[in-house]
C-alpha cells in the first residue's frame, strides 16, 4: 500500500534553497533538500532582531508549530553560544504568510544562518535565535526583519523551513536518533504544509471541491486551479476550515480547535479515499 507522503522539503509550504523547479527535468538537476526532511517547518513569531558588530545580523523568534510535549526540534544541533562559528550551520527559506500583508507569500529570507541557541520552558514556549549570512548571497547586507513588528503578542508571524547543513554544504538528517514522527503526528500545520504541495491533493481536491467550498466560490478558483496548484489547494484549505492563515491552527480558542476539527476532516477524508484508511 502506499503510504502519505512524509515531512520532506518538497512537501513544505516554500522552495528549498537550491531554485528548483516543482517537476525535475533532465536540464534541471534535483535539489539534495529535496531528500532530506527540515528540522522545522512551520510558522514563527518574530521576537526581536538585531545587527551589532558582537552578535552580527540576527534575530530571535518563538516557534509556534510546536506540542509542549515535544522536544524542541533544534536541540541537540550545536549553538554557537558567544561565538560567531561554532554553530551549527543551516539553510533556511523564511516567508511572510499574513492574508492582510500585501507581501504574503514572498521570501523574507532565504539562505545561510548559524545556529546561536535554543531555549524552551512553560512560560516563554520554545524560541530560537539565528544569525543571518550577511553577505550578497544572504541577506544583502541589509537585514530583512526591519521595519516588522516584533515582541511576545505582536511580532510578526512568518514561516520557517530549516535544516541542518554538514561541512560540505549538503543536508544533514539532524537529531539521527530521533524517531521519526509519521504524518499522523505532525502538527494540522505541517500537513497541511505538506498536503498543499502533493499534486495527488491538488488532483483529489479537483474532483472534490463542491465538499469544501459554496458553489458560488468555485468560479474563481479557476485561474488558480490552471495556474498556481498549490494556492489552489490552500485557498480551499482556507475557505473550509474558517481561517486566514495556517498560523491559525496554532491558536488555543475554539475557532483554532474547529479549524482543526475541520482540517482533520478534510486530511481524513484525503487519506482514507486515496490510501485506504483514515488519517
Amino acid at each position: 500500500m502506499v503510504k502519505p507522503p512524509v515531512a520532506t522539503p518538497e512537501g513544505t509550504k516554500v522552495d528549498s534553497p537550491e531554485v528548483i523547479d516543482s517537476a525535475d527535468s533532465a536540464e534541471q538537476p534535483r535539489s539534495p533538500y529535496r531528500d532530506v526532511p527540515p528540522v522545522y517547518v512551520g510558522h514563527l513569531r518574530l521576537l526581536t532582531w538585531g545587527n551589532t558588530s558582537n552578535s552580527g545580523m540576527y534575530f530571535k523568534a518563538k516557534l509556534l508549530d510546536v506540542d509542549a510535549d515535544e522536544k524542541h526540534p533544534f536541540k541537540g544541533l550545536r549553538a554557537a553560544r558567544g561565538s560567531k562559528t561554532e554553530g551549527q550551520r543551516m539553510q533556511v527559506v523564511i516567508n511572510h504568510v499574513s492574508e492582510s500583508d500585501e507581501n504574503a507569500g514572498e521570501t523574507v529570507y532565504k539562505g545561510e544562518v548559524i545556529l546561536v541557541w535554543w531555549a524552551e520552558d512553560c512560560a516563554a514556549g520554545m524560541q530560537v535565535n539565528l544569525r543571518l549570512d550577511e553577505g550578497p548571497d544572504g541577506a544583502n547586507f541589509r537585514h530583512p526583519f526591519e521595519d516588522m513588528e516584533t515582541g511576545v503578542k505582536n511580532g510578526e508571524i512568518l514561516s520557517l523551513v530549516a535544516w541542518a547543513m554538514d561541512d560540505e554544504d549538503q543536508p544533514e538528517v539532524a537529531n539521527a536518533g530521533r524517531k521519526k514522527r509519521t504524518f499522523e503526528e505532525l502538527s494540522p500545520t505541517a500537513q497541511s504544509h505538506i498536503l498543499c504541495r502533493d499534486e495527488r491533493f491538488f488532483y483529489w481536491l479537483t474532483r472534490n471541491e463542491r465538499r469544501f467550498v459554496p458553489d458560488s466560490v468555485i468560479p474563481t478558483l479557476e485561474d488558480l486551479k490552471s495556474n498556481d496548484k498549490q494556492s489552489y489547494c490552500e485557498h480551499i484549505v482556507k475557505i473550509f476550515c474558517g481561517i486566514k492563515s495556517r498560523a491559525d491552527f496554532s491558536g488555543k480558542d475554539e475557532h483554532a480547535e474547529n479549524a482543526r476539527m475541520l482540517w482533520n476532516e478534510i486530511a481524513g477524508d484525503y487519506t482514507a479515499e486515496s490510501w485506504g484508511r483514515r488519517k
